[in-house]
C-alpha cells in the first residue's frame, strides 16, 4: 500500500501554476467556541480541506486505490466522510486534496479525530486508519471588559 507522506486539514489548497507546489493555506488544530456564542449544535459551518500526499512503491505503479477521510468523535460513527479514487502513476508521489463545503455541525465539546485509511479499488473492508490528526473544540470564557 502506498504510505502517507503528508496528512493536514488545512483552510485551503493552492497549487502553484508553474512548479505545481502546492501550499498549505492556515493549517487547522482546533476551533474555539466562546461561552456567548450558539449552541453547539448550531456551529457556523465553513468550508475547509484535507492534503494528503501519497509515496508509492514500484509495485504499486498503475494501481488504483481509494482514501478514506473521516471524522469522529470518540468511538461514534463517522460525522463526516469522503471517498476519493486515484490512480498511481509513473511519478514515485500522488498527492489528494478533498475538499470538504462545509465543516459538520458538532453537538460536544472535546477531541475529534481526522482519520485517513487506504485500500486497493474494489475491496470491501477499510483496513485500520493509516494517520489521524486531533482537532480540539473548545469552549473559551466570554469575554469581558475591564475598566482600570
Amino acid at each position: 500500500m502506498p504510505k502517507p507522506l503528508i496528512f493536514a486539514p488545512c483552510e485551503r489548497v493552492i497549487i502553484g501554476m508553474g512548479d505545481q507546489a502546492a501550499s498549505l493555506i492556515v493549517i487547522l488544530h482546533g476551533l474555539q467556541m466562546h461561552a456567548d456564542a450558539i449552541p453547539p449544535e448550531l456551529t457556523p459551518l465553513y468550508r475547509f480541506s484535507v492534503f494528503t500526499q501519497w509515496h508509492r512503491s514500484p509495485e504499486e505503479e498503475g494501481k488504483t486505490f481509494e482514501q478514506r477521510v473521516a471524522m469522529v468523535y470518540e468511538n461514534e460513527s463517522p460525522i463526516l466522510e469522503n471517498i476519493t479514487a486515484f490512480k498511481m502513476t509513473e511519478s514515485t508521489t500522488y498527492r489528494v486534496i478533498t475538499n470538504f463545503q462545509k465543516f459538520p455541525a458538532l453537538t460536544k465539546y472535546g477531541e475529534y479525530i481526522l482519520t485517513l485509511s487506504i485500500r486497493a479499488q474494489g475491496e470491501s473492508a477499510w483496513p485500520i486508519p493509516v494517520a489521524t490528526y486531533p482537532l480540539a473544540i473548545t469552549l473559551v470564557p466570554k469575554a469581558t471588559t475591564q475598566v482600570q
